[in-house]
């Protein structure tokens, strides 16, 4: 198994950003896929940098570790407008119109 990568010294906000409803469509579980897909395009150990409260992203930066925050955060900046474009998930749905996978399913068919 590969060693765990462990961050020393303490992490302050650096940057944060609303995401617009249009984007998450008032659903928590999309809020939360989103925030994995923008984690998957980061640089392996920076993903644990980025994290959400509601539908606001922060990005934590280590203390003199500005230059790869400023990076991180073009990254994430160039990426949320193509947020809107992704599918939503079954599991999204569900959520967004308050029905139960059995009930998802029946309308399917």
């Amino acid at each position: 198994m590969g060693k765990k990568l462990k961050r020393t010294g303490t992490t302050e906000a650096y940057r944060s950003w609303t995401l617009p409803s249009p984007v998450t469509l008032g659903s928590a579980v999309r809020a939360r896929g989103i925030l994995l897909e923008l984690r998957a395009r980061l640089p392996f150990p920076s993903r644990t940098l980025l994290d959400i409260a509601g539908n606001t992203l922060t990005l934590s930066m280590e203390d003199g570790d500005e230059d790869e925050a400023r990076n991180i955060a073009d990254l994430i900046e160039k990426a949320l407008p193509g947020m809107v474009d992704l599918p939503v998930i079954p599991r999204e749905i569900e959520e967004i119109l308050t029905i139960t996978s059995t009930e998802r399913r029946r309308w399917l068919e």
